[in-house]
């Protein structure tokens, strides 16, 4: 089966056949829902053409709804941007006519609440991020009584593979031990669903002798288990899963080797920045270690502790030979870093929530990051006039934005600015962010980099970029916090621009009266525009870092760019989406 031939099997047209070779949108979409894994192995252009051509009888609802609703949630998952709001509403409009009532469960062709119809309901809702209560009390009351009958999927390890997918909730335990109960004794097709189950549900097994036993009878995967009632596996589709599971233990195993090493790491930082506390009173100690430890727990992709660490893992065989030592002070001066920064910038916007008894710390842990950047290349004069220039500049930014970024709030009415700030090419919201390159770059300097050198003019560029992407996504996400609080941040200088093209003798907002108009500004105008912009940075600091020839593995630091890419580039779909789902329904 390793060297199964997918592509052999694959038709001119893109499509997969049934277990009665037949061309099968079903097959098909089961096959796409593991695009990523296959891409190599299939014509994925052409397997996507045929499912698009083919999307309307999908998305008609009017024969087989529930095989339709499975079909357009893997459409969905893998082609979003090929879905369209019109789309989203005959969905919506169809499931409202099968509900029992309003908020489901749903009814099947039969009019009876079916467990496999409402799972996969609630598999294509999980898709758009939808939970629906009724659903998942559904679920559960099936989780606790161990029963999965269905007269529309009769194979419970598919119902639990589905499951698996989407479910978050209290009875997950209880799931996973049935799932271990039932692996004793199944067969090898369902032994691959239930092991996929345990992977989506973060258990923690090792299932290595289960991969051994399906290899060891390749034969097997040619059988054919119950997909939906009247539709069985194909080798394809069996295939298909088979590959699912062995890519995603792999990558479950990956995933838990590096959040072992990361969490050694983390664990030095603290142990370090416990170290430096500790000759202080108790109770300063204590409230430093609070503002470190609330820094590293709300950064959940980890750069703010450990950029440093994940630049010496892109740095391969080069980066082998730095410090371990050095690489976790870098991450506690970054630390240091950021959260004087929360600390500061909590004051320099007037939040009632400031607390005075932490300033001191801020100033303690800039202490200590400036004078770990000084000292520790003492004799590169290049990278200290470096570093007193990101600083000034970073100063200066600061002091900018507190100038003009601020805007009167008097009651509910935000008294709009004579002049609005000009972000232009957004390098004033890199630099009070800009601390945090200073680890990778005194790092490359350790190492004998030029700083005036292309790679490393690159490596700075791909720091901004993906910064000022992020600090984009960041403001469009907080918008409303942010206009009335007063900050006239990048997405609120876009509504402002607005604003005055759209109502140009208004001198004030009611940020309560006037909440729905700003709203509407944001989402059919300035979601869009702020997006692209992000995109735009991301793209750039994407273009830089494949310039950086020192870096051997992209992966570490290319993760950054793709989160703020993939945020974007989400917005613009679902906002393109729901104003075509408006239009159907006014």
């Amino acid at each position: 089966m390793k060297n199964y031939d997918l592509l052999k099997n694959q038709q001119a047209n893109g499509s997969f056949l049934d277990s009665n070779q037949k061309e099968s949108l079903l097959i098909s979409s089961l096959i796409t829902n593991n695009l990523g894994l296959l891409s190599e192995k299939i014509n994925t252009e052409n397997l996507k053409k045929y499912l698009l051509e083919n999307k309307d009888q999908v998305f008609s609802f009017k024969n087989n709804k529930e095989i339709n609703f499975f079909i357009a949630a893997n459409i969905l998952k893998s082609f979003p941007e090929n879905v369209t709001g019109k789309e989203i509403a005959t969905i919506v409009k169809t499931l409202a006519s099968i509900e029992k009532e309003e908020g489901g469960p749903y009814y099947n062709d039969n009019r009876q609440i079916d467990l496999g119809t409402n799972t996969v309901i609630a598999y294509l809702l999980s898709v758009q991020e939808v939970d629906i209560p009724s659903l998942i009390d559904l679920i559960e009351s099936s989780i606790k009584k161990q029963d999965f009958k269905s007269k529309l999927l009769n194979n419970e390890s598919f119902i639990i593979y589905l499951l698996s997918q989407f479910y978050e909730g209290e009875e997950k335990n209880n799931l996973i031990d049935l799932v271990l109960k039932k692996l004793q004794s199944e067969n090898i097709l369902n032994k691959i669903l239930l092991s996929i189950s345990l992977l989506n549900l973060k258990y923690e097994i090792d299932i290595k002798e289960i991969i051994d036993d399906i290899e060891n009878n390749q034969d097997d995967l040619n059988n054919q288990f119950q997909i939906f009632q009247d539709f069985k596996s194909t080798p394809d589709v069996n295939f298909s899963f088979y590959l699912e599971l062995t890519s995603k233990y792999k990558q479950r195993n990956k995933e838990l080797s590096q959040a072992k090493e990361e969490e050694k790491v983390l664990d030095k930082i603290i142990e370090l920045a416990e170290n430096n506390f500790k000759y202080l009173s108790p109770d300063f100690a204590k409230i430093s270690i609070e503002q470190i430890q609330k820094t590293i727990a709300r950064n959940k992709d980890k750069q703010m502790s450990l950029m440093a660490y994940y630049t010496k893992k892109a740095l391969g065989e080069k980066g082998r030979n730095i410090n371990d030592e050095l690489v976790i002070e870098m991450g506690l001066m970054n630390v240091f870093f950021w959260t004087a920064f929360i600390i500061y910038d909590d004051f320099w916007d007037e939040d009632e929530d400031a607390d005075p008894k932490v300033l001191p710390s801020a100033n303690f842990y800039t202490r200590k990051y400036i004078n770990f950047f000084i000292s520790s290349t003492p004799e590169n004069k290049k990278f200290i006039n470096f570093f007193h220039k990101l600083m000034d500049k970073l100063d200066e930014a600061n002091a900018w934005e507190v100038s003009h970024c601020r805007a009167k709030i008097i009651g509910s009415k935000f008294i709009i600015p004579d002049s609005i700030p000009n972000y232009n090419d957004y390098e004033y919201k890199f630099n009070p962010s800009s601390g945090h390159i200073l680890g990778p770059i005194a790092l490359m300097a350790k190492i004998g980099y030029d700083l005036d050198s292309p790679e490393i003019q690159n490596f700075i560029a791909y720091f901004r970029n993906y910064l000022i992407a992020m600090q984009i996504n960041d403001d469009a996400h907080d918008w409303e916090e942010d206009i009335k609080r007063g900050h006239l941040s990048t997405v609120v200088v876009m509504m402002l621009n607005s604003w005055k093209v759209n109502f140009p003798d208004k001198k004030e907002i009611d940020l309560i009266t006037d909440l729905e108009k700003l709203q509407e500004i944001f989402w059919f105008e300035i979601i869009t525009k702020a997006s692209e912009t992000a995109l735009t940075y991301t793209k750039k600091s994407r273009e830089a870092l494949k310039k950086i020839s020192f870096i051997e593995d992209y992966e570490p630091l290319e993760y950054f760019i793709n989160i703020n890419e993939r945020m974007a580039q989400k917005a613009i779909i679902e906002q393109k989406r729901s104003i075509e789902f408006l239009n159907e329904f006014q």
